[in-house]
């Protein structure tokens, strides 16, 4: 872990220390990638967790998703005409 900029011998044995060695507890090896790509932005800008919430992406590229899912759709063989929901008042 020491080779990845901004992280020191310190900074590594805190994070193993809290994330333990074994990786095999995570379903994916992208979730421990998530966690160590986090632990290095806070630690690089010195920033606390901040859980960006479960819909932080779809918020954020919202038309990008929508474009995705209908494309994905049309690839199966599905006929797709898109009406938006108006805003609830």
């Amino acid at each position: 872990m020491t080779t990845i900029p901004g992280i020191n011998e310190l900074s590594a044995c805190v994070i193993l220390a809290e994330i333990g060695c074994d990786m095999g507890r995570f379903p994916t090896g992208a979730v421990a990638a998530s966690i160590l790509t986090a632990a290095y932005h806070m630690l690089k800008n010195g920033t606390l967790y901040q859980d960006l919430g479960p819909d932080h992406f779809d918020k954020r590229a919202q038309a990008k998703q929508v474009h995705r899912l209908i494309d994905r759709l049309r690839n199966l063989g599905v006929a797709v005409q898109i009406t938006p929901v108006e805003a609830a008042a």
